[in-house]
Formats: structure tokens, sequence, C-alpha cells
């Protein structure tokens, strides 16, 4: 079955700097941001190591509804989904890594369609380059781990184990 993630960190604005000092020390010569695709085993668990000693409350959203047509229905169901679960967090100010202009446009009326509808009214949605925020790095990092450990990868599964990460899986919504 075809699954889609996504992952949130909620990051307190007094903590902000401090964490984002001590994340971009992983940038290599010439790299705009950390990626858990382009990194060695090695940099991934250190990087992994760095966020479990954040004390991060992290959830992981992985939507199993019935394959869509469209990824991007599958997306709009998961952030969804994270978005009620971040409501019930307290959390009112939600930063997704920007894909295209277009793609951003849709997060965008997304919103706005909830927002319309009642729903998460006071959630201030805003789009940042990955390279220009290391925060987001942080997400991408949880998301490849949990990956690698669904796929069998004990190093990653243990590493991810001292990480405060919640997982929710959904198999629908509106």
């Amino acid at each position: 079955m075809k699954e889609y993630r996504v992952c949130a960190v909620v990051v307190a604005d007094e903590v902000a700097d401090g964490i984002r000092a001590k994340l971009l020390p992983f940038l290599l010569k010439g790299q705009r941001k950390f990626h858990w695709i382009a990194e060695k085993k090695q940099r991934r668990l250190s990087f992994l190591t760095t966020i479990s000693g954040l004390n991060l409350e992290s959830i992981i959203i992985i939507d199993r509804s019935t394959p869509q047509r469209h990824e991007e229905r599958r997306r709009r169901k998961a952030l969804e989904f994270l978005y009620l679960t971040l409501e019930n967090l307290g959390v009112a100010d939600v930063v997704l890594e920007s894909r295209t202009s277009t793609q951003d446009h849709m997060d965008i009326q997304h919103i706005a369609g909830l927002k319309s509808a009642g729903l998460f009214t006071s959630f201030q949605l805003t789009h940042v380059r990955g390279g220009d925020e290391p925060l987001l790095w942080i997400s991408d990092t949880l998301l490849g781990a949990e990956n690698a450990a669904r796929n069998g990868d004990l190093i990653f599964a243990n590493a991810l184990s001292s990480v405060n990460v919640e997982i929710l899986e959904t198999t629908g919504g509106r």
C-alpha cells in the first residue's frame, strides 16, 4: 500500500535560534542544507544524535488511505491530520518547506479553504526554502530515519528510538 508521510517538529520561539546554531555546523562547504538522501550514514547518525539531545516534540503523520490518483490530495489529507494534531498542541505558526510556487499556492489554498470552513482559524502558514531554515532539516531527517527503520535498518531504528517522535497513522479524512 502506498503511503504519504509528513513530519512536524514543534519548536518554541525562545529556543529556535539556539537550535539553529546547533544544526548549522552540519553544513559542509558548498552545501545549502542538510538533506537525508545526500548524507552518508555516519552524518545521518550524528545528526540524529544531535536531534535527540534537543528534547523536541515531533510528529510523523502517515496517510494510508485508499490510494488517490493525485498525490497532492494525499498530501492535503495528511496535512489536515497534522494541522489537527498541531492545533491540539496549541501550535499557531506552521512553516512548510517550500516546493514549487504552484505547489506552495495549493497549500495556501488548502489552508484558506479549511479556515473558511471554520477550521484552524488561528493558523499562520508560511513556506520557507529548506536551505533558509535549518529547523526544516529535522523533519527531513526524522522522515528518512523512520523510513530506514521501517525497512529494517536497525541502526536508524535504534537512533530514532532516542528521539521524541510520535507516529500517527490515518486512513482517511474529509
